[in-house]
């Protein structure tokens, strides 16, 4: 019997360890995702060659 406190705290500590290691992958999950959905600074090029100007109306780029 002597050997059941012993016991009962590593199993408290292996849990407590388990929890920890639970929140910092949902910490990281969250932090990720915010990442993620972060959007870039500056929006001004559409991919395709056109911009909007500075009162919001659509310029298209010239060919060449």
């Amino acid at each position: 019997m002597s050997d059941l406190p012993r016991d009962y705290e590593k199993r408290v500590d292996n849990a407590e360890d388990q929890i920890n290691d639970v929140d910092e992958e949902r910490a990281e999950g969250i932090e990720d995702q915010a990442e993620e959905a972060t959007a870039p600074e500056e929006l001004s090029d559409d991919g395709a060659g056109a911009t909007f100007g500075e009162d919001n109306t659509f310029e298209p780029e010239e060919a060449e």
